[in-house]
């Protein structure tokens, strides 16, 4: 699997939120669609080339699903 780094994981009491990029998200989709209250972040294509733009994204996500 290519830039498994690129995966977080947050895992809440009552959801699991899976940041990842694009080709992570091909690999991970038929092994965690079946969780229940299972919430995708995934970046589009056009920003993960570049890296300081998806990492602002991540912890903005990250910041406002609290």
């Amino acid at each position: 699997m290519a830039n498994v780094a690129d995966v977080v994981f947050v895992i809440r009491r009552d959801r699991v939120d899976v940041y990842c990029n694009p080709v992570n998200y091909v690999y991970l989709l038929p092994l965690i669609a079946h969780w229940r209250r299972l919430r995708i972040h995934c970046l589009p294509e056009a920003q993960v080339s570049d890296n300081n733009n998806s990492q602002k994204v991540l912890v903005r996500v990250h910041i406002s699903a609290k």
